[in-house]
């Protein structure tokens, strides 16, 4: 999805924010505490982010995700003035970038009651450009880059714990072993097999396994951005889907619209697989590692990938 809808802030969020703001400060002054036992306050736009953020930081952060709720639509979102507050006390603000969390931008120009470092997941990734799928945390040979720049902004507010953080960050690189271990197998034994997507929620992980999208780009945008795609693509799209021009249809599971779900039934009817993927983790507070393992094993059985 190229933007969040409704993630609009109007002044009055602001002044709710500066009011807040004040309000700590003053409990900060009034009530003197220990710094090295406070935990470091991590605000994360989207909850993968804040999932690895987690894994990072252990049991020294507060890790907050704006987009986590399972049963939202994610392009649905809209920040509120607790967001605002949450994001103007942190020390560590972690956003995606591309477009996709839009809203952060007024977030962060409210200021901050401290010393604060900002996390761009498309700068850390060297993501750019008007056409760039924004789901970056499925680029998951590469989201490891993101945990040690999280350990890096951790260790600037927290020096005590550097050393923790840069341990947790490669403990992170090296767990997603086994994920990418099936993410090889899959492009091994299934490298060029046509498959579908509603959006483009999994491009990234797609890539890496080698495998051939084949879903009108068109559809995929036009699902993304919240709008019927046009009569060609659809046509397209169906075609794919009782020709048996696809081997697994990924289905985005948090963008439901009577166009998906007549897509989905169709593939069905058709007996083509149907792998259901998310913008957020799932469950909520799951591990990024358990939650993108479970999907990534479903792809690979769906595909007939022997493991």
């Amino acid at each position: 999805m190229a933007s969040l809808k409704g993630t609009r802030i109007n002044s009055p969020v602001s002044l709710i924010v500066a009011l807040g703001c004040a309000c700590l400060l003053c409990a900060c002054s009034a009530t003197p505490s220990s710094a090295q036992h406070e935990k470091l306050s991590v605000v994360a736009a989207e909850s993968p982010w804040g999932a690895i953020a987690q894994a990072v930081g252990g049991p020294y952060v507060h890790v907050q995700s704006m987009i986590q709720n399972p049963n939202s639509d994610p392009h649905e979102f809209t920040a509120n003035a607790s967001n605002a507050a949450a994001v103007s006390t942190a020390s560590v603000v972690i956003q995606n970038g591309l477009g996709y969390d839009a809203f952060m931008a007024q977030l962060l120009s409210t200021g901050a009651t401290g010393p604060r470092s900002v996390i761009t997941a498309a700068q850390v990734l060297n993501v750019s450009g008007p056409g760039a799928n924004p789901h970056l945390w499925y680029a998951i040979e590469r989201v490891p880059k993101m945990a040690h720049a999280l350990a890096n902004a951790f260790a600037q507010h927290d020096p005590v714990h550097a050393q923790y953080f840069s341990a947790s960050a490669t403990a992170f690189d090296e767990s997603l072993a086994p994920l990418i271990h099936v993410i090889h197998q899959i492009a091994t034994q299934k490298g060029g097999a046509p498959v579908g997507e509603t959006e483009r929620i999994a491009g990234y992980l797609l890539q890496e396994a080698d495998l051939h999208v084949v879903t009108p780009i068109g559809f995929a945008l036009g699902i993304e951005s919240g709008t019927s795609p046009n009569a060609s693509d659809t046509v397209a799209m169906n075609k794919l889907l009782t020709s048996h021009g696809i081997d697994v249809l990924l289905y985005n599971q948090q963008t439901v619209s009577p166009t998906t779900q007549a897509v989905s039934n169709e593939a069905a009817a058709h007996h083509i697989a149907i792998v259901g993927v998310t913008e957020t983790v799932q469950p909520i507070h799951t591990p990024y590692v358990a939650w993108q393992g479970k999907q990534i094993n479903e792809l690979a059985r769906a595909l007939g990938v022997h493991q």
